[in-house]
């Protein structure tokens, strides 16, 4: 089994690589999908050479970067405790997940990372910039992905409500006007934020919280109405992190 110092080590390797023109990267070209974003393309490729892959889509990794996050939550090996070694998933506006990168270190409000098809700093696109970067990140984090290393990677799955779903329906419809305050209100802000939703958990259903209800609801394919019923309150919990 590798260990996470031989997955940083190698992926410190490839810092300073500028991608040619379209995208062309090695890392494409090995994966089968050359000229496209590589971000995913090259973490896997670091793991598989590692012989540690992570296969969420094939035996090499994954391409698609909301297919890794759902695999990592399929394998009940996905969280917010950012560790060495775990990819990290991101979000910089946008209705899903779009970029990912390797967690090299951890500090006081801020993570350490080596990622791919990114830019060397806070201008250019942060998710299809020009090469493979170190990176300091405070923002856009959506959650990790822990692969099964030696060396301490992973910390226990995020605790999961009994049965390992949606807690119980409160079994009323929160929805505003006017302001609907309680320990429920509080509970769906919490489980929107732990999911990448720039949502404070307060207690109160005002137009923030309803605004983000409806950006939800039509990105899991709902009704979007801005009310939390049964469905929108079990598929907050239940559906994959997108």
């Amino acid at each position: 089994m590798a260990h996470v110092q031989q997955i940083i080590d190698r992926a410190a390797q490839d810092v300073g690589f500028c991608e040619g023109p379209n995208n062309d990267s090695p890392f494409g070209r090995w994966y089968g999908v050359p000229n496209q974003p590589y971000c995913a393309m090259w973490l896997s490729f670091v793991f598989f050479e590692c012989g540690a892959p992570q296969p969420a889509s094939c035996s090499k990794g994954y391409a698609y970067t909301p297919a890794g996050a759902a695999w990592f939550q399929k394998q009940g090996r996905w969280g917010q405790a950012p560790q060495p070694g775990a990819h990290v998933f991101f979000r910089f506006g946008g209705p899903r997940i779009h970029h990912v990168g390797l967690v090299v270190g951890v500090g006081p409000g801020h993570i350490e990372t080596i990622e791919a098809n990114t830019s060397q700093g806070k201008a250019g696109s942060q998710r299809d910039g020009g090469g493979v970067w170190r990176r300091r990140r405070a923002a856009g984090i959506v959650g990790y992905g822990y692969p099964n290393l030696d060396g301490g990677v992973a910390p226990p799955p995020s605790p999961q409500p009994q049965g390992g779903g949606a807690p119980p329906w409160p079994g009323r419809l929160i929805r505003q006007p006017p302001l609907m305050q309680g320990e429920d209100v509080r509970m769906w802000q919490a489980q929107m934020a732990a999911r990448g939703w720039k949502l404070t958990a307060d207690g109160a259903y005002g137009p923030a919280s309803a605004e983000m209800c409806r950006k939800f609801q039509a990105e899991k394919g709902l009704e979007v109405d801005g009310v939390i019923g049964q469905q929108t309150w079990n598929t907050t919990w239940n559906a994959p992190v997108t």
